[in-house]
């Protein structure tokens, strides 16, 4: 099994500006700074919904907690329907 190593907020911010870099530069010739970026945007997302869920829990099943659950779970789904659509950077930094 291969061992798998977690990157540092460092290296992950590395490789981020590289894989726009990469992306800016058209030259991504196996898709890999694409798909970087596509993961990290929907780990953004994802991790919205993570924390959406603890404050939903911890308020009480409270209904703006619950509201704000459901807004963070319908970005994830419209960031899953939108295959091979183009994101910017600025799309990036508003996350």
């Amino acid at each position: 099994m291969t061992e798998f190593i977690i990157p540092t907020e460092i290296e992950h911010e590395e490789a981020i500006a590289k894989a726009w870099h990469m992306r800016n530069e058209d030259h991504d010739p196996d898709h890999i700074a694409k798909t970087l970026l596509s993961h990290d945007h929907r780990l953004k997302k994802l991790q919205a919904v993570m924390d959406a869920a603890g404050y939903y829990l911890h308020s009480g099943l409270a209904g703006k907690e619950h509201h704000i659950l459901e807004m963070a779970i319908a970005e994830v789904k419209k960031s899953d329907s939108m295959s091979g659509a183009q994101l910017s950077l600025e799309d990036e930094i508003q996350i």
